[in-house]
């Protein structure tokens, strides 16, 4: 009986034992909390949410065999955004929240630049899933022009995995352009679903945007649908 106790014992010490998986804090964030988690990378709907899309087909050939890619995204490259706000000199990490019905690919991240603006220097794109504040994927845009779409391709691209959140962030080191309030995108319904507005953080490059608006931060992305 003695034995077969310990033995108990030293089971439950174990069991006790167990570490905790964490969800961890905001890059960059030194205020946020540290909280036990034991669900981590759970698929969670968005909010208010808008289904339209826009797509450009390409037909390549190479060696006699033909490759058809459809690129997708949520504005169009002649969509000219309209009635903008500018953010003076704050640096900021900017973006949008999305999720999709399918398993896909993200291949570009893009942000508008509006003429005559501050929004000049470096420009960098990150690619963060929100379940765990994973940082998937990043680029530097190169080769801007004085305004329009900018575009950076991420190499290599970047899958998705259905019903999980993601957030497509532009830091801009200087100043920032926005549209208040979320203007709605401009095309066909497709699996991919945007937010009502846009995500942030007030910090240095890298950091991940924990906040929400109900404004948009000019940012856009490609992907693809196998």
């Amino acid at each position: 009986m003695r034995a077969r106790a310990l033995s108990l014992l030293l089971l439950a010490s174990v069991a006790l034992a167990q570490p905790t998986n964490f969800s961890g804090p905001a890059i960059g964030d030194p205020n946020q909390t540290i909280v036990a988690s034991t669900t981590s990378l759970i698929p969670t709907t968005v909010p208010t949410t808008t289904s339209s899309t826009t797509s450009t087909v390409t037909t390549t050939t190479v060696g006699g065999t033909t490759t058809t890619t459809v690129l997708n995204t949520f504005y169009s490259d002649s969509y000219t955004p309209t009635g903008l706000s500018s953010s003076g000199s704050t640096p900021a990490n900017i973006g949008i929240q999305f999720s999709s019905a399918v398993n896909a690919t993200v291949t570009d991240i893009q942000f508008y630049k509006p003429p005559g603006t501050g929004n000049g220097g470096t420009h960098v794109g990150y690619m963060w899933r929100v379940q765990d504040q994973a940082l998937m994927g990043q680029v530097t845009f190169g080769g801007e022009t004085a305004s329009g779409w900018q575009t950076a391709t991420f190499a290599p691209s970047i899958p998705l995995v259905a019903g999980f959140n993601y957030r497509a962030v532009v830091s801009a080191t200087a100043a920032f352009d926005y549209q208040p309030g979320w203007p709605g995108a401009t095309s066909n319904p497709g699996p991919f679903t945007a937010a009502s507005g846009g995500v942030y953080a007030l910090a240095a490059p890298g950091t991940y945007p924990g906040s929400t608006s109900t404004d948009w931060y000019l940012v856009d992305i490609k992907w693809t649908v196998p």
